[in-house]
């Protein structure tokens, strides 16, 4: 019998959640090889009970074969204007010197460059996100940065030329470098603009002889970064009477840049904490003649790696035959009710009826006891049509009821506050009324995205510190795993 708590009582307490285990997914059913004999037989026990608890094991994480370079102090910054900035990037890992210790201040700095170098100095919580579709024209799976382009797309916070290319490899300008950081940081006055770009030409550029200079993509952060409050970009390059919009950005001036400017909120800077924390941790020392160990290859370089090894340890979620994880690749609706009900297992009694009780979930599905298990305990929600489509891309809002459901909270199943007051809190998130509007009812999934919204804050700690919520985008391993983890830790 769910018990029922008073409301205020939940938020001041947050997120409440009870700990366990998960299983099989898409990508672990093949997962076996990289396990010990006896592992092999635990999950072919699993297998053949789905509705089993998991059972734990040793994690062990391969760092990279290539050898990480040495902290070293750059042999050509001590004349440097921008040496406090350069030094300060360095230590934070942010950027690397060369294979001769140099920096190289006054060189030219690519755009894929400064995109890693913003975003490796505060990642903001933005996974990198492998989509199926690329977003831009000329960037593609196979490009080392394809990861992280389309994580900060699926953020929100990255957007590319007018022909829909990011031209990586281009040398950036300082226009460039106006819009790349209003995109990140990010400024909505840049992003959806309140003044017309004739308006900001004209008034905002209008002391500048080369006002002209500026493309038509950029006035708007032009205008933005030299006026009002923050008037920053004469701090960075030479002030005179020109701007030299299209002069390239060197790589002294991008770190002084990236320094100067950046801001990071008390939210985040409490996370970043526990997250490096996580991540520091080695795997707990244990007589691994006694316990199944898996090796992992691929989550070394990932942000979230301490909440991925938690999950794996306990057995909720498996690697493939080559021992990865995929943190970046989209995670099914089907692997995720699968770790859900493994990871935070609530021993339900278990049911098989021979009638389903959902219309594609037949009783020869492999997950078909979970789910009519879960379905015996009110414990899981389905899609419009009486459907679970196990095999699609879960998105965010699915993830956050599915979530909320499965944890028997009231603000959801039974809630006391009327939706028009749940909405009145949500005025400063620019896209909270798109959340639900694929589906006949909203109402839940707003209801489930707000919860994790304000209750803990639990939504900007995996899906990123930026302003909005993107509703409809489809969520990773990575981010699946860290909701789970920290979820249980609230």
């Amino acid at each position: 019998m769910r018990v029922h708590r008073f409301y205020p009582i939940i938020i001041a307490m947050g997120l409440i959640t009870t700990g366990c285990q998960t299983e099989l997914s898409s990508t672990d059913k093949a997962a076996q090889t990289n396990l010990s004999p006896s592992a092999e037989v635990a999950s072919e026990q699993a297998a053949i009970d789905p509705l089993a608890a998991p059972v734990p094991v040793y994690v062990n994480v391969k760092e990279p074969t290539t050898s990480t370079q040495t902290e070293q102090e750059p042999t050509d910054i001590a004349q440097s204007a921008e040496k406090e900035y350069i030094q300060k990037l360095l230590q934070a890992g942010a950027a690397q010197l060369d294979q001769q210790g140099q920096f190289r201040p006054e060189q030219p700095i690519t755009r894929a460059e400064f995109i890693n170098w913003m975003y490796n100095y505060n990642n903001k919580h933005i996974k990198p996100h492998n989509a199926e579709t690329p977003s831009f024209n000329d960037l593609t799976p196979d490009n080392s940065n394809y990861g992280l382009i389309e994580g900060m797309k699926a953020a929100g916070v990255i957007t590319g030329f007018p022909d829909g290319s990011m031209q990586m490899d281009k040398d950036l300008t300082r226009q460039e470098l106006t819009l790349l950081w209003g995109w990140y940081t990010p400024e909505y006055l840049i992003i959806d603009p309140v003044l017309n770009k004739k308006t900001a030409r004209t008034y905002g550029l209008r002391p500048y002889s080369d006002r002209d200079q500026v493309g038509e993509p950029y006035v708007t952060s032009m205008n933005f970064y030299l006026n009002g409050t923050h008037d920053i970009y004469f701090d960075i390059f030479p002030k005179g009477k020109e701007l030299q919009p299209q002069a390239s950005v060197t790589r002294a001036q991008a770190a002084h840049w990236i320094i100067e400017n950046n801001e990071v909120n008390e939210a985040q800077k409490k996370q970043d904490g526990r997250i490096a924390e996580n991540n520091s941790k080695s795997t707990p020392a244990v007589d691994t003649t006694s316990i199944d160990s898996v090796t992992v290859t691929d989550i070394a370089d990932s942000p979230v790696k301490g909440q991925i090894i938690r999950l794996l340890q306990s057995g909720a979620a498996l690697v493939n035959d080559q021992g990865e994880f995929q943190p970046n690749e989209v995670i099914t609706r089907r692997d995720f009710i699968r770790w859900l009900y493994k990871f935070d297992f609530k021993k339900m009694n278990p049911v098989s009826p021979t009638n389903p009780s959902y219309q594609d979930v037949p009783v020869t599905d492999p997950d078909y006891g979970i789910v009519e298990t879960m379905k015996a305990a009110d414990a899981i929600i389905p899609l419009d049509n009486n459907k679970l489509e196990l095999d699609r891309p879960l998105t965010r809002e699915q993830l956050a009821l599915l979530w909320y459901w499965y944890q028997d909270e009231d603000r959801i199943k039974d809630p006391i506050l009327n939706l028009n007051t749940v909405k009145a809190g949500t005025s400063t998130i620019p896209d909270f009324d798109r959340i639900g509007t694929n589906y006949a009812d909203p109402e839940p999934y707003i209801r489930a995205v707000a919860a994790a919204e304000y209750s803990n804050g639990i939504y900007r700690n995996v899906f990123g510190y930026v302003k909005s919520l993107n509703p409809q985008q489809t969520v990773t391993r990575a981010e699946a795993a860290q909701w789970l983890v920290d979820g249980k830790d609230s």
